[in-house]
């Protein structure tokens, strides 16, 4: 990954390359580059509104956000609990700090929901993050060069055909 993306510093430490090993085997390419758009995308919304959060939590989570959607951890939960569920199986075999899995079990659990929006900015900017890159920015908050070049980086791959797919699926 490139160490910085829109301004934006792609989280290295111990945990988030972990998280992107498993991202990169579970998930589609399309999938996995919609999970690092959605974080680079919920950052830069993030600091456009001057909310603090901590990277490595918005990081894991939002790697790890669509989890439920893959063929190996799919389940009878609706997604986004499948898709919790998994990355805390994964945070809690890896040691993660407890308050840190929590966070990110509710950033993935709630980021289709309107109520992720009133919680914490880790939880919060998940949503924002997804939300972005599958609706569309709005431009008075995020510069349009910045969007591009988080495209360019990690490029759609025909992910909203991809993702209607996989959602009907």
């Amino acid at each position: 990954l490139p160490p910085l993306v829109a301004g934006i510093r792609l989280v290295d430490s111990k945990i988030a390359r972990r998280a992107v090993e498993l991202a990169h085997l579970s998930y589609p390419p399309y999938l996995f580059n919609h999970a690092i758009r959605t974080f680079l995308l919920g950052s830069l919304a993030g600091r456009a509104l001057g909310q603090r959060f901590d990277e490595e939590i918005l990081f894991l989570a939002c790697i790890l956000h669509d989890l439920g959607l893959t063929e190996r951890f799919q389940g009878d939960l609706p997604f986004e609990i499948q898709g919790a569920e998994a990355a805390k199986h994964f945070l809690e075999k890896s040691a993660y700090k407890p308050a840190g899995v929590e966070t990110v079990w509710d950033g993935i659990a709630m980021h289709a929901s309107a109520i992720g929006q009133f919680k914490r900015p880790e939880i919060a900017l998940v949503g924002e993050g997804a939300g972005i890159d599958v609706l569309g920015p709005d431009f008075s908050q995020i510069k349009k060069t910045d969007v591009a070049e988080v495209v360019k980086a990690f490029p759609r791959m025909g992910f909203k055909v991809a993702f209607v797919q996989t959602c009907g699926e």
